[in-house]
């Protein structure tokens, strides 16, 4: 398997963001240094949110990440959480929020975030490209197969084939429901065996998902 590209990498951080500051502090320089620590080309300093209840954006920033390379990163800060989001890894936005969170915490006299309720939650979205084609569908489905490619344009536009699943959790069960997407990439030649794929789990968990998919077949 080879991992083509990060669409997206999500890292967050669940938790009321009156708990990052318990009494109200005046944080208009705290914003100004983030914005500078990071080289954030923009934050909610040149765009302040419309009302109080609007998240706050800093957008394209810089920080060197496990790989000690620079990475991109956005953050968005919600009234109930942070997200953090690169297109290297959620490793990387775990890193990014530890980072700012203790520097903030030490500098403006904020909470530490390692004494806080924070839940973690993640999201990535990855292209990947297989050896091989994994084997999806039963091989006693065929003739179902056969049939539903005779009846679409008669076969006229190519053999019949895997092109989606998903596998989610029960939606009567949770308020937010857990899918693992995989589907052939839009516009892409099947014979290439180019995917894209989103799970709800760290990005180098997803990673090792998708090689154990590779195998099936």
């Amino acid at each position: 398997m080879k991992l083509l590209s990060v669409h997206s990498a999500k890292s967050i951080w669940l938790i009321p963001t009156n708990y990052l500051n318990p009494r109200g502090l005046f944080l208009r320089p705290a914003m100004i240094a983030l914005k500078d620590r990071y080289s954030f080309a923009s934050s909610p300093i040149e765009k302040p949110p419309a009302t109080e209840k609007d998240a706050l954006k800093f957008e394209q920033g810089a920080f060197k990440g496990r790989d000690r390379v620079p990475v991109t990163v956005n953050m968005t800060i919600h009234e109930d959480g942070i997200v953090i989001e690169t297109r290297s890894s959620t490793n990387d936005g775990d890193l990014f929020l530890e980072d700012a969170l203790t520097w903030i915490s030490t500098n403006f006299g904020l909470p530490a975030h390692d004494a806080l309720p924070i839940k973690k939650i993640y999201a990535s979205d990855l292209f990947i490209k297989f050896e091989k084609t994994p084997r999806i569908f039963d091989k006693r489905l065929a003739p179902f197969l056969k049939e539903v490619e005779e009846l679409i344009e008669g076969g006229q536009k190519g053999a019949i084939d895997f092109f989606s699943f998903g596998l989610s959790t029960d939606p009567g069960l949770s308020e937010r429901p857990l899918t693992f997407r995989f589907e052939r990439r839009v516009n892409t030649p099947a014979s290439d065996n180019q995917y894209y794929s989103f799970a709800p789990i760290k990005t180098e968990l997803h990673l090792k998902l998708l090689e154990r998919l590779e195998e099936v077949g």
